[in-house]
């Protein structure tokens, strides 16, 4: 897991590593995120969810070593 800008300032961590059950989905890690840390829901729900650096869905399973992140939305012109 990385953490980038409101994510980051919440977990007072850049990444972390969590070892989740075979066929693990994202959903399963986001439930983990919440339990783990209160308030992050807020941030999740208003950000778009990378897979390796691809945008992803809540349920696609992921997989040993895959580096997930949420992706704040992003301003400016």
């Amino acid at each position: 897991m990385r953490y980038f800008a409101q994510f980051r300032e919440l977990t007072h961590k850049a990444d972390e590593t969590f070892d989740l059950p075979a066929a693990a989905n994202v959903a399963a890690l986001v439930q983990i995120l919440q339990d783990k840390y209160e308030g992050i829901d807020r941030y999740i729900t208003m950000s778009r969810i990378a897979v390796n650096q691809e945008f992803r869905d809540m349920q696609d399973t992921l997989a040993d070593g895959d580096e997930v992140a949420f992706v704040p939305p992003v301003s400016g012109g």
